[in-house]
């Protein structure tokens, strides 16, 4: 049960830290699939 909890810790931490790296890196949703004429806020 402790290696279950740890692993479901584990994969909140990794899927935030992913986000947080992707949303940086410019590769959100929002900025792939808007075009130039979109302006995002």
């Amino acid at each position: 049960m402790k290696a279950m909890f740890l692993a479901f810790a584990a994969v909140i931490v990794i899927a935030f830290a992913a986000d947080q790296i992707l949303q940086r890196a410019g590769f959100s949703a929002a900025e792939r699939t808007s075009g130039d004429s979109v302006r995002l806020e």
